[in-house]
């Protein structure tokens, strides 16, 4: 490969190429096809964005030594275009010093807001396990592809209504035991008002 050639890779639908809490200095450009990010959080697949002509991936990789915080796979065939930290460096040499450092401080600053971005997406997606429930019983005679499709619309609503019920119920439980309080403290107040009008 020349000093100014970057290496293009195929990886087809379905292919994770690169890991979680795994070590990686590669970083990617989408030529073509759609890449796709995700997480594993109590053995549950979270998706997270999707990556289109144009889009860089990993770029963190090409900076910091760091754990992959995501999967990444290929949502259909894609084509990509691999920069190495070694390829990347050797252009980034050629900078000029201060520039250089501004680029590296970007790249850490990134990051940090990159690891809050997937922190935030996680609490708008944290989904009750009732509505999982009740949406994998909707779509139990699906095929896979399908079912991760629906699963994808139909979650965010039902994980709503299930919420909502449950604050209903929290709300009527609360409604429940302030009057059991207040009917506890009226017989209390009636006991010493009659031990008084006794004495």
């Amino acid at each position: 490969m020349g000093s100014d050639v970057f290496e293009r890779v195929v990886y087809h639908k379905g292919q994770t190429f690169l890991h979680e809490n795994t070590d990686s200095t590669d970083s990617y450009i989408v030529q073509s096809g759609t890449v796709r990010s995700y997480i594993i959080r109590n053995n549950r697949r979270i998706n997270l964005s999707d990556f289109k002509s144009g889009d860089i991936i990993a770029e963190g990789n090409l900076f910091l030594d760091e754990k992959l915080a995501f999967n990444y796979e290929a949502y259909d065939d894609v084509t990509l275009i691999r920069i190495t930290r070694h390829d990347f460096q050797k252009k980034m040499s050629r900078m000029d010093p201060q520039l250089s450092k501004v680029v590296t401080h970007l790249a850490d600053k990134l990051s940090n807001l990159q690891q809050d971005k997937v922190e935030n997406m996680l609490r708008e997606r944290e989904t009750d396990m009732q509505a999982r429930e009740i949406v994998d019983h909707l779509l139990r005679d699906m095929d896979e592809a399908r079912k991760e499709k629906y699963e994808d619309v139909l979650l965010p609503h039902f994980n709503v209504m299930v919420k909502a019920l449950d604050e209903i119920r929290k709300e009527e439980r609360h409604k429940r035991q302030k009057a059991q309080a207040k009917k506890v403290q009226e017989k209390a107040r009636q006991g010493v008002t009659e031990k008084e009008a006794a004495e």
